[in-house]
Order: structure tokens, then sequence, then C-alpha cells
């Protein structure tokens, strides 16, 4: 019973882990491209 709470226990927090992750691999390539498109823009505007 012990063992089988604690390898749910371990799956969960690789499952938050795995998202959080993705999260912010989202975030930062959102980033990336919103900074590419403002340069982008400026090079346009000039």
């Amino acid at each position: 019973m012990l063992a089988e709470a604690f390898e749910m226990k371990a799956e969960v927090s690789f499952i938050i882990r795995k998202f959080v992750n993705t999260i912010a691999l989202l975030k930062k390539n959102f980033w990336m491209s919103d900074r590419f498109s403002l340069e982008i823009k400026m090079i346009a505007d000039s």
C-alpha cells in the first residue's frame, strides 16, 4: 500500500515537472519569436 502511494506520488511529480518544463519552453520560444518580430519591424520601419 505504502509503496503504491509512493509510486503514484513520484509519477504525479514527474508529470508536474514535465508540464512546468513544457510551459517554460513555450514561454521562452514565444518571447524569442516576439523579440524577433520586433526586430524585423524595426528594420522594416527604418
